[in-house]
């Protein structure tokens, strides 16, 4: 198996793999089993984000990785820690946007995550917080939209 020795491509190569199967395990009614797996791929990502600080794939990575672990947690119903997790992904991935290294990906994952977190306000009955959230996650999407090279490009053939 890849060690710390491996480039860190393959490495990350092996994490994505490895979040792939954790979430069809969410998929096929295993939440523990899932949530389990995606601890491990959060863990190998942010040791990978301690070894490339400035990697901005692979701290969007982490901010994909936190968002798939509250997920499971909202699941299994342990709203706090999914709110903590939400959160925690929420910070990581508003500092990437604000940065020079701004990706199309990092924007949808943050807009995925804000989208969650004011589903999971929603359910719990904070409606005040989830429509503050819910606007943050439109504007996200609405941005998304607008840019023009991510546009669908139809033919007229």
């Amino acid at each position: 198996m890849l060690g710390k020795g491996s480039d860190p491509a393959s490495r990350r190569a092996l994490w994505q793999a490895n979040y792939e199967v954790a979430e069809l395990t969410a998929k096929v009614g295993a939440p523990a089993d899932a949530l389990d797996a995606h601890r491990q791929a959060l863990a190998a990502r942010e040791a990978l984000m301690a070894e490339t600080p400035g990697d901005s794939d692979i701290k969007t990575d982490v901010g994909r990785s936190l968002t798939a672990v509250a997920h499971v947690l909202e699941s299994i119903e342990r709203p706090a820690e999914a709110e903590a997790t939400y959160r925690k992904a929420e910070a990581q991935l508003i500092g990437l946007t604000s940065s020079s290294g701004d990706s199309f990906a990092t924007r949808v994952v943050l807009a995925n995550c804000r989208s969650s977190l004011g589903r999971l306000l929603h359910a719990t009955g904070r409606l005040d917080e989830a429509l503050s959230v819910y606007r943050r996650a439109r504007a996200d999407q609405e941005a998304l939209a607008a840019v023009p090279e991510r546009q669908p490009r139809y033919s007229a053939n």
